[in-house]
C-alpha cells in the first residue's frame, strides 16, 4: 500500500465506529498518539521519539490502534532490511454514547476529564517548584463579576510567573446567556490564533476551557 492514504481513510466523512473502536478512541492514553497520527502519517519509531516513549510500548499501543483498525497502513517505505511502514488515522470520528463504557453522561465526562486535569495539576505543580516562590493561595470577592475567584500567587501577594508561562484560575462570572456564548467563541477564536503548530520553536502547551452556566 502505498500513497498518503488508504480508501477507507478519506478526509472528506466523518468516520462511524465500532464498540471496540471507541474504546480506542476514548482511552485517554491513546489521545496524544492518536493526535499525531490524524496530523500526519508516523512510524512506530518516529511516535516513539515524539512521545518519548520506548519503542516496544509505542509498537504495542500501535498494534492495538491496527487491530481495531483505527490506525490503518499509510505507506510503506521499502530500505535495505525491514520496511518502514507508517500508519495514519482518520482526523474525524463519531462516536456515539451508547457505544461507551459509561452507564451514565456524568461517568463518560469524569473519565475523560480526571485523568486529563491531573496531569494538568501534575505540571502546574512542576512549573511552581520550578520557579521556586513561596506560594500561597489567594481567595478574593471581586465587585466587577460579582464572585469570588482563588488563585496562586507568590511573595508579597504578587503573581509569581513561572519558568514556562501560564495559567491557572477558577471561579464564576456573571453572564446573560448571549454574553456567554460570545465570550465561549472569542477564547475559541484565541486559541486558533496562537496556535502555531508548525513553528519549530513552538512547544506543546494544555489548555482547557470550561463555561458553564452553575455555582460551585
Amino acid at each position: 500500500m502505498t500513497g498518503p492514504f488508504s480508501s477507507s481513510l478519506s478526509q472528506d466523512t466523518r468516520q462511524a465506529c465500532s464498540a471496540e473502536q471507541a474504546a480506542c478512541l476514548l482511552d485517554p492514553r491513546n489521545f496524544t498518539l492518536l493526535e499525531h497520527l490524524m496530523r500526519q502519517p508516523h512510524s512506530a519509531s518516529e511516535l516513539a521519539r515524539i512521545l518519548e516513549q520506548p519503542l516496544p510500548q509505542t509498537h504495542y499501543r500501535l498494534r492495538k490502534l491496527e487491530r481495531a483498525k483505527v490506525a490503518e497502513l499509510s505507506s510503506l517505505e521499502q530500505r535495505a532490511g525491514r520496511a518502514i511502514r507508517r500508519y495514519r488515522v482518520h482526523p474525524d470520528w463519531m462516536i456515539p454514547f451508547a457505544l461507551t463504557e459509561a452507564a451514565t453522561l456524568q461517568d463518560l465526562l469524569e473519565a475523560q476529564l480526571s485523568p486529563r486535569l491531573h496531569r494538568i495539576t501534575e505540571l502546574t505543580a512542576q512549573q511552581m517548584l520550578q520557579s521556586r516562590a513561596a506560594w500561597a493561595l489567594r481567595l478574593h470577592y471581586t465587585a466587577e463579576n460579582n464572585g469570588a475567584t482563588l488563585t496562586f500567587e507568590g511573595p508579597g501577594g504578587d503573581r509569581s510567573t513561572p519558568r514556562t508561562p501560564g495559567i491557572g484560575q477558577w471561579g464564576s462570572l456573571s453572564l446573560r446567556p448571549e454574553r456567554a456564548a460570545e465570550l465561549s467563541q472569542k477564547l475559541q477564536d484565541l486559541m486558533r490564533e496562537y496556535d502555531a503548530p508548525d513553528d519549530p520553536k513552538a512547544i506543546p502547551y494544555l489548555q482547557g476551557l470550561f463555561l458553564v452556566p452553575g455555582e460551585w
